[in-house]
């Protein structure tokens, strides 16, 4: 499973791709060095 972090109420949270998905596509970087991440596969 792949993790991100999403930045939910001003707060960095890691959650999986998938469950991004669910949260309404909020800001995102990458949970290891907090780049930038570019997700290409619909998960719908």
């Amino acid at each position: 499973m792949q993790f991100i972090e999403v930045k939910v109420d001003g707060l960095w949270r890691r959650v999986s791709v998938d469950d991004w998905w669910k949260l309404g596509k909020e800001p995102k970087r990458c949970a290891s060095c907090h780049g930038p991440v570019h997700i290409t596969q619909d998960h719908s």
